[in-house]
Order: structure tokens, then sequence, then C-alpha cells
């Protein structure tokens, strides 16, 4: 019985490919699947629109197979970075689906498979990666406190628990989170461990750290400001609470993950077979549950985004924010550290200035220096004898350089070798960065012999005499010869391993000038492989191998006019003359005959035959092959490379911050663990760089917890007030960087713990926030977080208010720093609220400052030199004929500023009365403060009336005629 027809539906009628297709992009449905078709990756559908608007390249369509077109975008295969890059800046992640089999070979259509997706957290192309800053993916949790944490997780040596959060049970914790008493509320806070894990894919940096107690959200917004990452994996349980530690500019960069990627016990599980280990003891992380939890996380979306082993994620780092210099983002901003306000890129931050590095490693961990510096002072004061050493000897800068030059983004490289996405162009990179460990080495060896004449430019001997350490003698180097003094120096010397076997391998196998891909010819070196060799000698001389081997038959069979040849029917032939057929061997096969001749072939030259015409077909095969057997080789080798790059980062700071020295005339501070800044001749290192017109004016400053604790800086607009205790605060942060800084000889540094910034004035319009509560928002900051071993730096508080309400609060502020036990900060505040230098009699640790400033023949200069004492004056309308305000404006700015001195209510310009003034002002006038009174017939009346001898009739006539008066 014949079946009856079946219908078909919708899908029986598309195009295999366009199945294969759907199949894929429903896997992947929030992403751009790039789907490679021959020598294309095309797009489709909506991709093919979006991809269209954001790479600028033509839609077109394809048939889809039951009778509709469906829209199509492509792109070059070969040109799949720079697209790639595209897509990445427009916040797109994207799915890249390759050919998984020879298309020759395939039966029906060819496997296509997701191989990798790439999102803003997972470059790992050098052409869209910035060499000298690092890519983070951060991932954030936050559960409830434990009640059973193991003691060494609380330990303040062992785990980075900057508040220790009360025990509070599962239930509690969730019976306290669903109230609304504000108490309960705190509760809530005090109980949770906010933990973070931030990776850097490209360089296989992996850390976690975590947070406890009411704080801990508020670290985590400070420590996302420093890492600014390019990506944030977050639970979907912290959706609705994202705006209450997350910065409203790092919105774009959130992926929403399960719930369950976070839960810890399962994270951990991850996290031991990811470092194949039995525990994580090793590591200082037991007991971390939360920080666990986003570290497991964030193992699991690599995974499932790179669909590869990620053999450079090996190793886990738990580190403690306090035990560095806290620098909170609002103070990163502030000092401009890394990212200048204005445009938000390098140029006129202190991080241009200072980065004399010459590797991409080097620049990165710069960065990472110029944001966290040190706290210890023993580290700090390594690195300044390392800095030194460098400064004195012009011959050890010299080799250094000459070979840090030439050492390529070992890190990356490194990165890209172990998750198996290098290519040929890595390998030879590798290479040449391997090639220059041993130069280096000896260049740190034989410096101890140098001649060089200490530069001494502190007036003292060279730095091995610092510090107590003048009885120790300079150490010798392997090779007998005098050591570099610097015990860091050597240290990092020691480090320095050239990994000889790689280098070998490397230097055997792969070419000097290998192409970009390893489908292009030229990958391996000559003489590497034999077979390789011979299979190139015969796709570039089949004409020498053709008389090669007609010479050998002819010597094997006696027939002289041998001949060898090919054509398209029978490939390659033997062609005997008919005088020679009695000679020709049993082994001919005879294929063809003609008039005077005849035409063999032998398994022997056919062998040959498909050898030549699948030559390059065969090479490519083959360096393909051993292209992967070098780079697996290499692949072994990922974490001791990756200790090597860290090593060579590390000289190369020290090598920057001594060329940087030498660049901008700097010298060495003196650091201790004292309460004491006192930096003599300070000069702020950005203005100074850019200001090239005149010389910068320098100036002494002196802080201690016991006497001159807050200094109050007045004077005018545009004199310097800013820029002073702005490079007060950067002083002290290159100091804890361990570099030189911008200041004469015998300036001190007594470490700090945080530095607060209070300066600009800046609205939040996306948070909805105004000027004055980002103003007030720091400053509760500051009041609540700061220790006596911080440094402060207040510019203006109270301006974004009414004047009275502002003065309030800045006295107030002062007060508190003054007075409270704990919080008694190092501050410099400027002010225009002359009132407040009052206080200088008042408190005893307080400190009247000014701007200098010369009046010669009405004429306003101003100095730039910070000196002893207050002044009442700002020059507020001198500051804006400097900057550019129109003439009019000035001289009406003029004319109502003599009218308020002379107690008249100013008139509207063209407002007929008889309120004239006079232009001219008394010598020696000073501008008016908060505090003056008024003289005003009502107010004179009132203050000689005897009120008990009024009758009511005389009161009420008073009355009329005070308001008479009044008006």
């Amino acid at each position: 019985m014949a079946k009856p027809p079946r219908d078909e539906s919708p899908s029986d009628k598309l195009t295999p490919m366009v199945r294969q297709y759907n199949a894929i992009k429903a896997q992947y449905p929030n992403y751009i699947l790039m789907f490679r078709m021959g020598d294309f990756f095309e797009m489709f559908n909506e991709d093919a629109r979006i991809a269209s608007e954001i790479l600028g390249i033509a839609l077109t369509k394809r048939p889809w197979g039951d009778g509709r077109d469906m829209p199509l975008a492509g792109v070059p295969f070969h040109a799949l970075d720079a697209y790639l890059a595209k897509f990445i800046r427009a916040g797109k992640k994207v799915a890249i689906c390759d050919q998984t089999e020879d298309p020759k070979k395939a039966k029906g259509i060819v496997k296509r498979e997701v191989v990798r997706i790439v999102t803003p957290g997972t470059i790992l192309e050098s052409d869209i990666l910035d060499d000298k800053a690092h890519n983070f993916l951060a991932s954030v949790s936050v559960i409830a406190a434990r009640t059973s944490l193991p003691d060494k997780a609380s330990s303040p040596e062992k785990a980075p628990h900057q508040d220790k959060a009360p025990s509070l049970s599962p239930a509690a914790y969730s019976a306290a989170s669903t109230t609304a008493s504000p108490a309960a509320s705190t509760a809530v806070a005090a109980a949770e461990a906010w933990g973070l894990a931030v990776t850097d894919l490209s360089t296989g940096s992996f850390e976690i750290t975590e947070f406890r107690g009411p704080k801990a959200a508020s670290q985590i917004f400070s420590e996302m400001g420093r890492l600014q990452p390019a990506e944030i994996l977050l639970p979907e349980s912290l959706r609705k609470r994202e705006g209450e530690w997350l910065d409203p500019a790092l919105r774009p960069a959130i992926t929403w993950l399960p719930n369950t990627d976070f839960e810890p016990s399962s994270a951990r599980r991850r996290l031991l077979d990811q470092f194949q280990v039995q525990g994580l003891e090793g590591y200082g992380a037991e007991g971390l549950h939360s920080a666990i939890g986003a570290a497991g996380a964030l193992i699991q979306y690599l995974r499932d985004t790179q669909l590869a082993a990620l053999r450079n994620i090996n190793h886990l780092n738990v580190y403690n924010p306090s035990n560095f210099l806290v620098l909170d983002f609002t103070t990163q901003r502030s000092l401009e550290l890394v990212q200048s306000i204005h445009g938000g890129g390098r140029a006129g931050t202190l991080l241009e200035v200072l980065d004399h590095t010459l590797t991409a490693m080097g620049g990165r961990m710069l960065r990472g220096w110029v944001l966290q510096p040190l706290k210890e002072v023993a580290a700090i004061r390594d690195r300044l004898d390392a800095v030194e050493e460098l400064y004195n000897s012009p011959s050890l800068r010299a080799g250094l350089a000459a070979h840090l030059r030439k050492v390529q983004d070992l890190e990356r490289i490194i990165s890209r070798i172990g998750l198996g996405v290098a290519g040929p162009r890595d390998l030879a990179a590798l290479r040449q960065s391997l090639e220059q460990v041993e130069p280096l080495v000896r260049t740190l060896t034989q410096s101890g012999a140098s001649t060089d004449p200490p530069a001494n430019m502190m007036g003292r001997g060279p730095s091995y005499e610092l510090h107590g350490a003048s009885a120790d003698p300079p150490a010798n180097g392997p090779s007998g010869a005098p050591d570099v003094r610097s015990s860091l120096l050597r240290d990092l010397r020691r480090q320095l391993d050239p990994h000889p076997v790689l280098l070998t391998l490397l230097q055997r196998a792969i070419a000097d000038n290998p192409p970009n891909a390893v489908r292009d010819s030229g990958v391996i070196r000559e003489g590497y492989n034999p077979e390789l060799d011979e299979l190139r000698s015969l796709a570039t001389n089949t004409s020498d191998w053709m008389e090669r081997m007609r010479r050998e038959e002819i010597a094997r069979t006696g027939i002289a006019n041998l001949r060898i040849s090919f054509n398209k029917v029978f490939g390659y032939y033997f062609e005997v003359s008919k005088g020679n057929l009695a000679n020709v061997p049993a082994d001919y096969i005879r294929k063809q005959t003609l008039v005077n001749a005849e035409r063999f072939i032998t398994p022997a030259l056919k062998e040959k035959e498909e050898i030549i015409l699948n030559a390059q077909e065969k090479i490519a095969e083959i360096e393909a092959r051993l292209f992967e057997e070098i780079r697996a080789e290499a692949a072994a080798q990922t974490r001791t490379i990756q200790r090597l790059a860290d090593t060579i980062a590390r000289l190369d700071c020290l090598y920057g911050l001594s060329a940087a020295a030498i660049a901008g005339k700097y010298t060495r501070p003196e650091v201790d663990d004292g309460d004491i800044i006192h930096i003599r001749a300070g000069r702020h290192p950005v203005v100074e760089a850019l200001q090239t017109d005149r010389p910068f004016v320098p100036n002494d400053v002196l802080l201690s917890n016991t006497k001159d604790q807050i200094l109050l800086i007045t004077g005018p607009n545009m004199a310097g007030k800013s820029t002073f205790i702005r490079q007060v605060a950067l002083l002290a942060l290159m100091a804890q960087m361990g570099g030189f800084i911008p200041a004469s000889a015998g300036s001190r540094i007594g470490v700090v713990d945080r530095i607060f910034t209070r300066v600009g004035a800046m609205d939040y319009l996306v948070r909805g926030q105004s000027t004055f509560l980002v103003e007030m928002s720091e400053t509760a900051n500051i009041l609540n977080n700061a220790t006596d071993r911080s440094l402060v730096i207040l510019d203006e508080i109270g301006r974004g208010t009414s004047t009275y309400d502002g003065l309030s609060i800045a006295w107030a502020v002062v007060e508190y720093l003054h007075a409270t036990e704990g919080r008694r900060p190092k501050t410099l505040f400027a002010t225009h609220y002359h009132e407040l230098t009052d206080l200088e009699n008042e408190l005893a640790r307080v400190r009247n400052f000014n701007v200098a400033v010369l009046e010669q023949g009405g004429e306003i200069t101003f100095l730039y030199q910070i000196v002893k004492g207050s002044t009442d004056h700002s020059y507020g309308i001198y500051a804006g004929k400097v900057a550019g305000l129109p003439k009019l404006v000035l001289e009406r700015a003029k004319t109502i500023l003599h009218q308020l001195e002379f107690g008249h209510a100013p008139a509207a310009k063209g407002v007929p009365g008889d309120r004239k003034v006079k232009l001219e002002a008394p010598d020696g006038m000073v501008q008016l403060t908060l505090f003056d009174g008024l003289d005003h017939p009502v107010l004179e009346t009132l203050r000689a009336l005897d009120v008990n001898a009024l009758t009511p009739l005389q009161a009420l006539q008073l009355l009329e005629d005070l308001s008479r008066k009044a008006k």
C-alpha cells in the first residue's frame, strides 16, 4: 500500500546550510554569530543588519530555501581581527563559528562549530588590546557570612577581611534582608561577605579578595574604580542592588549569570579542577566562600567562552587591598593618576609623566604601581635602592635599555600559546624575547664593576651605603664579577630564566620571519625537518628532480636517450625510442605507443608524481603539525614564562622610574614609619612637565600629626592653591611607589595608609546627584574612613550650597578632623572662606598659609609661593581678567563690588534710582567677610530703643516708622 504524501514542514524547505545555521544560532541567541563559509565569515538576519551598521559593510540577501530571502553581510576570514575590534568597541559579544572539517573531504554539508566566543572581557587579539593597560574581567559575589568559617579565614595575616562580620544564620539573614527595619538592614550589611575575582585572560593573571562588614559594598566600589574592568560577571540575585555599589559608568559592562554559577561548593570544585590541587590552602583561599564563588563563576564563564583548556590560568593570588596605599576611585580621578578628567586618556596624567618603561608588560605593571603604592617601608626602600643604583649608572641603564627594547609582550604571547590561538609570529616573538634574557643577566652581573661615578644627587654615597647597609659589600654574580648592589636587582637577576631548551628549539624550528598564519608556507626553518625540506625542494625544483631521476634511470637501463616528460593525461612518464625497447626493464609499464617511441610509467615515478603534485598540500600539513608540536612545547612552559615575564616587567618598572627621575631632575626621598611629611621645594610633576613657558615655582610643606596637622590655604583663584595641595598628595604617592620625587634633597615622607581627595565639582547626572550631594558624599567618606595615618586633600568644601551653609560645614569638618580621636589625618584644606583662618587661634594643630601676591602700581602678580599667614583678598575680578572675561563684565563687576563694600545694595544696570556710588575705593580696603555688619537707620533705632518705656500707641507709631525706613 502506497504511503500518503508527507506534508513538508517549513524547515523541510530550508537549505541544509540554513538549517545548520539556525541550529547553531539557537544555541547562541545573544551573540553575533559569525558563520564561516569558504573565505568569508557571514552573518544573517538581524545579526547581518547589526553588522552592516557597526562594520560599515554592505547588507545583501540570500535565498532562504522556502521562497524567502534572508539578510546577509560578510567579511573576509583573514580580516577577522579588525572586524572583531569594531564589534567589541560597540559593546557586542561575538560567537565565531568555523569550519571544522576540510571542505574537500566533506560528504554533504561541511561541519561547523562555534570555536570561540569573544566578549569585552575575553579579548586576546593584540590589535584590539591596549599594550600598556590590562583588560580585566571581574566577577562579584555576595553571600551571608557563615557561622563556621575556619579561624585562618578570618585572620588578618592570612585573609583579606577588612571587617569581621558577626555570625548570622541563613534563616536570620533571610529574615533580616526582607524586613524594612533600618536596624535589620544594617545587620544584613554587617553580615554580608562580598567576594571579588578578577582576571586578565590575555596575561593569565587571576586574583581574588573578600570584604566583610558594613563597608564591604563601598570597598568593592573602590576596587572596581581601580580595576575599571571591561566586563563584570554578576549573579541574578544582585540585579536589584547594582546601584548600591557599582558606578553607573560600568553598567554597560555587566553580564548577568545564573546564581548557581556562584554557589561556593561547586565553584570550589571548579577551582580545584582548574589548578589540579586537592585544596585551596596553598593559595590562602580556603574559607573565602564569597570570593571562591566569584572565582568559580569566572572560571566557568571562561570555559564557556574559550572552549579550550585554560592553560594560562594556572595560579591563584589572594590579595588584600589594605596592604597597599588605598586610593579610592574619587582620589584616582581627582589626582588624574592614570586617566585625565578631560577626555579620559593618558595625556596629562601622572602615569604619562612617569612611564618610561620599554616593554608592554612593564607599562602595565607601572600602572598597577601607580594605583597601588606600597605601605611597607622595607619594600619601598628596596625599590628606592634599585632606582638609585640605576640612576647613578648610565652604563647599567644603557645595557638594560638595549635588551628590554627587544623584549616582546611575553605575558600575552604565552597566554595565546597556552590557549592554543598563537600564530607563527607569536613563537618568533617568544624566541626574540628569550634571546634577551641571558644578555640581561650579564648586564646586571657586570654592572657592579662599572666605573661610572655616582650621580650623587643627594650629596651622599652610593645606595648600598644607605639605610644601614654600608657593612654589606657588593655581592658577586655567577661569573664571579661584582654584582649589582641593590638586593632587589640581585633578586631579579637570579629570577631571569633564559629557558635554554625551549629557546634552542625555537631557534632551530621557527623561520626568521614567519608568516602571520600557519596556512601560509614558510613557518618552519629549513633544516629542521628532512621530509619537509625534500617536499619544498620538489615543489620548487621539479626540473632538477626530473633530471636527477633521468640520469639514475639511464645508469640503470643503459638507455642513453631516455626522456622524462609530463602531460595532463598520463602525468609524468618515461619515453623510450624504438631502438632501445629491448633494454626496457620489467618494472616499466607501457602506457602509449607512438610512431618512433613508446611511453612508460613505473611505480617509483608515480610515487614521485604524487608527491610533486600534492607537495604544497603536504607541505602545509607537515608545517601545521610541526607548528602544533612546537607550540605545545612552549605551552608546557606557560607558568615559568609567566614568572619570567613578571621579573622582566619589574626590572623594566625600576628602569622606567630611574629614567623618569633623570628626565624630571627628581631626588630620592627618605621614607619611614613616622608621622611627618616634610617636602623641600616640591614641584607638581605633571604641571611642571606640561608648563614649558616658565619655570615651575617650588614650595615647601611640613605636615605632622602632633603639630602641623591641618594646613588652611587661602589666596586668590588661579594662584596655585589647588596645584599645591595636589602636588603634596602626588609626591607622597610617588615616594610610596618606590620612586624619586620632584623635590630637593632631604625630603621626608612618613608612610600614609590612604589618600583622600575632595576636589573639583562634578555633577553625577547619571546617578541623579547634584554637585553638592557629590561633594557631601565624598566628604562623608573621608570623615568616616580617614585615620591618623591618612593624608586628606580638601579643595573648597561647601561651595556647592549657600554661603553660610557652606562655611558652617567647612568649619565643622575642620573641627572634626582636628578633634576626633583616631581620625586626625594630615590635611591640606584650600578655601575661600577666610573666616576659617580664625581657627588657628582656637585649634592647636591648625596652621594658616596663603599664596603670595605682589601688588605694584595697580597691577597684580601671582607669585605661586605658599607663605605663612592668612589673606583676606580673593582677587576674583583679576582672575576673571586673566581668564579672558569681557571688559564690560569686568568693569560692571568692579562697580557692584564697590557698592557692596560701601554697604549699598547694588542696583540693576539701567534701573532708575538715587543709589549713586563713587567708583574710587579707599586705600587699604579689604574684601568683605561673612560676619561684617552693615549699618542701617533701622538697626541704629533698634539699638537705642527702650522697649519698657513705650506705650502701645508709641509702639505702633515706631513700627510704622521702622517699616518706612526699611523700605
